[in-house]
């Protein structure tokens, strides 16, 4: 097994560094030496062993050191090819094929690209399935594996975190509420009886107020009170008549209040029986509308 170097370069260094995503895999690292570029002294060579905490690995430098290059020393079976190659560059590629049957690459110079035969005889022998993955399945932990990797290298969080320490960083992480689950269908399906009635329907930003009011006087349509509807801020009163104030038109006129007006965020009135009926607060609590009284009780 062949060993590797990569190397990355820090000019405003806080912390010591693992290899971020462009890097090698953090699992072949076995040696990590952090170089003050001031004045090119070794601040740190340490054997890397899996048991260490990852924040750990990450700790503040010493006082004075902001300019850094570490050097990651990795074994690897493969190595990178350069992406940024022009026509003038050809990349040699010799395959050798093993005994456990896996392919190994290396690049060389000169520069010329060949093929071996093998390769093809090889490809011969394997089926559709196999040259698309279908005789695999999906392997969802390693996925998982990855993740959590992304997520244990801390110092790459840590500038979108307010550069709070590394171990508030790995403590909140563990303690956060947002794993959460979303479920989508595909394809969308038809919904006759609307899931949020409450985005349906024009919303109000203020407190809407109401109470029942009487005349003496009996109206066109025979009623002699009326059910009020006031908007706090903007001062908008609408008025709806009712035959008595029994509950039953009092629930009508807030339903028809709501059909012509909107939906209020808060709903205030006083606590007179047919104003705190349970039928006005389920309308309410379908709407998502907060109560409030103007007395306690």
């Amino acid at each position: 097994m062949k060993s590797f170097q990569w190397t990355r370069i820090d000019p405003e260094a806080r912390n010591f560094h693992t290899t971020k995503d462009k890097g090698p895999d953090w699992n072949k690292i076995y040696r990590r030496t952090t170089i003050n570029n001031t004045n090119n002294e070794i601040v740190q060579d340490l054997t890397i062993d899996r048991k260490i905490d990852i924040v750990k690995l990450s700790g503040p430098l010493p006082p004075g050191v902001t300019h850094t290059t570490t050097i990651f020393f990795y074994h690897d079976s493969y190595e990178n090819l350069n992406k940024d190659v022009s026509e003038s560059h050809n990349i040699n590629l010799s395959y050798q094929f093993n005994a456990n049957s896996h392919w190994q690459k290396q690049y060389d110079k000169p520069f010329s690209f060949s093929l071996h035969t093998t390769i093809d005889e090889y490809l011969s022998t394997l089926s559709y399935d196999e040259l698309i993955g279908y005789h695999t399945s999906f392997e969802t932990f390693a996925y998982v594996i990855t993740a959590v990797e992304k997520l244990q290298q801390l110092e790459d969080l840590q500038p979108k975190l307010a550069w709070k320490p590394l171990e508030v960083i790995k403590k909140t992480l563990e303690a956060t509420t947002q794993w959460a689950i979303t479920t989508s269908h595909f394809p969308m399906k038809k919904h006759h009886v609307s899931r949020f009635a409450w985005n349906n329907r024009t919303r109000l930003k203020e407190i809407v107020s109401m109470d029942t009011i009487f005349s003496p006087v009996t109206g066109y349509d025979g009623s002699n009170c009326s059910q009020v509807f006031f908007g706090i801020m903007s001062c908008m009163l609408n008025v709806y008549h009712m035959p008595s104030k029994e509950s039953v038109h009092v629930v009508k006129d807030y339903q028809d209040f709501m059909r012509y007006e909107g939906v209020p965020d808060t709903l205030h009135r006083d606590m007179v029986p047919e104003q705190k009926t349970q039928e006005i607060i389920d309308i309410n609590r379908c709407m998502i509308v907060k109560d409030t009284w103007a007395e306690p009780g």
